[in-house]
């Protein structure tokens, strides 16, 4: 055996118990009934609820990004999410993996559906359901065999809102089905999610809007945040938010850049990462872009939409 082999052999296996270590201690997602999340909470509204329907744009992708870039390069997670917008209702499909070391990858797909419904002038309620199939993989490495299961995975929404004001409660993975990898058992456990939003307006070009996210799932400490987000002339923006007993989050980003019937959103998100049982600091940065063609502006004062 050469030198060259020797040290590719010892390269995986030192990564493949970081990875495992990694996914215990740190990152936590591996062998975990909940999916990763997302510090971006306004960016990936349709990852979280199925009952979000893009107000204004015919077709509307988001692909984002997230990963540690303190731990290792190894660590982090890809999504793609493409939905689109026919009068009062709501078509997506979205995909998502979440890798943690070199073989160790949770895989998510899913097609989303919601229908919208006027209650008065200026508020709507829309309501979404979600299903797709989750995948959990490990490649062959030299501390053990490649394995993977898949299972059926169903999800819904409520969304009530109208142009200044959004209150949304989800539940996913409602099947609580069971992952059998190997000779352990990942129990994909139901759980909730809650976001709301208002918006302030503080001057012609300014406004601010206070949030409130939370997710609740079983045998995990509730995820609980609070912060605001300081827009100007619905473009520019800077956000933070406080993630209780746990982190610091700041996001900026440009909410629109126009040119003829396509419109691009960026933002770009960091926080120092706290893991409290181990007293762990991590950098977690998070980018996004979002891309509408063909937009059609919308105007939330009827159920009309402006052709």
């Amino acid at each position: 055996m050469t030198a060259k082999t020797i040290k590719y052999h010892v390269h995986n296996l030192i990564f493949t118990v970081l990875g495992y270590f990694y996914a215990s201690t740190i990152n936590a997602q591996f062998f975990n009934s909940i999916p990763p999340d997302f510090d971006q909470v306004k960016v990936a509204q349709t990852i979280r609820n199925p009952a979000f329907i893009p107000d204004s744009s015919d077709i509307n992708c988001n692909l984002g990004y997230k990963g540690f870039n303190s731990l290792s390069e190894n660590l982090r997670t890809f999504y793609g999410d493409l939905s689109f917008r026919k009068q009062k209702q709501g078509f997506g499909m979205q995909y998502f993996q979440d890798q943690e070391g070199l073989f160790l990858y949770h895989n998510r797909y899913y097609l989303r559906y919601a229908y919208e419904i006027e209650l008065k002038k200026n508020y709507f309620l829309s309501l979404g359901l979600g299903a797709g199939f989750i995948n959990f993989k490990v490649k062959d490495n030299l501390a053990s065999n490649g394995f993977s299961d898949q299972k059926l995975d169903i999800q819904g929404g409520i969304h009530l809102y109208n142009s200044s004001f959004g209150l949304q409660f989800s539940s996913l993975q409602l099947l609580d089905n069971q992952l059998s990898l190997s000779k352990s058992t990942v129990e994909l456990k139901r759980y909730y999610q809650f976001f709301t939003f208002k918006d302030f307006s503080i001057s012609p070009d300014w406004t601010i809007e206070p949030q409130i996210f939370s997710r609740l799932a079983p045998t995990y400490d509730p995820d609980f945040r609070i912060g605001s987000e300081l827009n100007f002339m619905r473009k520019y923006y800077f956000s933070t938010m406080y993630q209780w007993e746990s982190a610091w989050l700041f996001l900026v980003g440009i909410r629109k850049f126009e040119w003829e019937n396509l419109y691009i959103s960026t933002a770009l998100s960091y926080r120092n990462w706290i893991e409290n049982a181990n007293r762990t600091n991590a950098n977690l940065i998070e980018i996004s872009l979002q891309i509408a063609l063909n937009k059609k502006e919308r105007l939330l004062l009827s159920s009309e939409t402006v052709e």
